[in-house]
């Protein structure tokens, strides 16, 4: 017992710096756990969760407003450094936080079971993700700045593109096979059968996952005390990293907008099925790696701003593009899901890394979580500006042309997002040191 217990200790708790070695070990397994945490996210959401929404019974604007609730949950990345911030170890909490919300949103597949009225099973759904996204919005900065701080410190552009490749072919291939298997049982009118099948993978990785996060060494963390309101004020006030806060907020609005319609404008007003949306993201990857590898080497040779603006002049014109797009046209349907896998691969890590390079490095958790939970806020307000706007344009113009107009506004204001980041977003490492002299 006393062998255990000292176990368990050295593995949260450490008493002294871990070796090079077990931090190369330690990278090599956050490359396999970001492929577990990668193909989960991709199985509860997009055109799963929308399939499975619409299954229940729910409509278009319902849709979004639970595909949006993961941003809503990252409002709660303001408060967690009031927690994370004094905790010189944060290994524990972030790991049984992280597989209780992977664990649990699992379940949300048993809605049919639990209960017979669609309404009320729709409802157990929301209160799963609203739940499981709350969690896993509060645990977000701390999990980030310890992914960051096992990646090395040379050549982290490889590092991280590398480990985009991975969680990007292996999502794609397993989310191809859930969705073949899923087309079956629905043709065989059968669908909670194969929603039973992705949504219990889903649990079964979890339980992986928490496992490979327990072997993943963490650094010791700065403990600051004295924390409170005024720090969240803090990248707000701070002149060289506002306009990174500012570029966020205005990205997040402009992407968000129209994306929790993307998945249901597919499958109901484009009548793309799940095997076509799963299968062109299998072609889409293998694009998608050479655009990683080719976003990693711009960012090693320049700097993480030309990949994010160059990611969200994609993104822009992308959702441009299924403004114009008409029904049964599959070949731009493809095309469009290539370009946008292309443009927007690494998207998150580049922006996590800008922000990385951008913060203060003793306030380093609060910035990035100030900066998330800001982000989400406006992204999460305009994504229900959205869904009620798309509710009265539906009246007038029919369900498909009403989502269509809100990919036009989401492309025109992202491609003025990138405008701004082009003239005001740092375009190199800020020395903080230097500052203080």
């Amino acid at each position: 017992m006393h062998t255990i217990a000292k176990k368990v200790r050295v593995m949260f708790f450490p008493e002294k710096a871990h070796t090079e070695e077990q931090m190369r070990t330690s990278r090599r397994i956050l490359l396999i756990q970001g492929v577990m945490a990668s193909v989960m996210l991709s199985l509860t959401t997009g055109n799963f969760m929308a399939g499975y929404l619409a299954y229940l019974g729910a409509s278009p604007s319902m849709v979004a407003r639970i595909a949006i609730i993961p941003q809503l949950g990252c409002v709660l990345q303001m408060i967690s450094p009031f927690f994370f911030e004094r905790l010189k170890y944060r290994k524990l909490p972030i790991a049984l936080i992280c597989f209780a919300f992977r664990f649990s949103i699992g379940f949300a597949v048993f809605a049919p079971v639990l209960f017979q009225d669609q309404k009320t099973g729709r409802q157990f759904v929301f209160v799963l993700y609203f739940f499981a996204f709350l969690a896993a919005g509060f645990v977000t900065p701390a999990l980030n700045q310890w992914m960051l701080q096992v990646g090395p410190v040379d050549g982290r552009g490889r590092y991280f593109a590398i480990k985009d490749i991975l969680a990007m072919t292996a999502t794609s291939g397993v989310s191809f096979l859930m969705g073949y298997q899923l087309d079956f049982f629905i043709g065989q009118e059968q669908a909670w059968a194969g929603y039973l099948v992705v949504y219990a993978f889903c649990i079964l990785f979890s339980i992986v996952d928490f496992i490979l996060m327990l072997l993943i060494r963490e650094p010791e963390n700065s403990v600051t005390k004295g924390y409170s309101l005024k720090d969240v004020a803090g990248p707000f006030r701070n002149p060289h990293y506002r306009p990174v806060l500012i570029y966020n907020m205005c990205s997040y609005f402009a992407t968000l907008f129209a994306s929790g319609f993307l998945a249901i404008y597919q499958l109901k007003v484009l009548h793309l099925n799940h095997t076509f949306i799963v299968g062109s993201g299998v072609l889409a990857s293998i694009l998608g790696v050479g655009g990683i590898w080719l976003w990693g080497k711009v960012a090693d040779r320049t700097f993480w701003t030309m990949v994010v603006l160059g990611m969200q002049m994609v993104t822009g014109f992308c959702n441009l593009g299924w403004f114009f797009m008409k029904q049964d046209v599959r070949w731009a349907a493809l095309l469009l899901i290539c370009v946008s896998a292309l443009g927007n691969a690494s998207s998150g890590m580049a922006g996590l890394n800008l922000q990385y390079a951008s913060a203060p490095p003793e306030r380093m958790t609060t910035y990035l979580g100030v900066t998330a939970a800001a982000a989400s806020m406006v992204g999460y307000a305009g994504a229900m500006a959205a869904a009620a706007l798309q509710e009265q344009l539906e009246r007038i113009y029919g369900s498909g042309q009403s989502i269509a107009v809100l990919f036009l506004i989401s492309g025109v204001t992202g491609l003025f997002t990138a405008c701004y980041g082009l003239y005001r977003l740092p375009q190199k490492r800020v020395d903080y040191l230097k500052l203080k002299k």
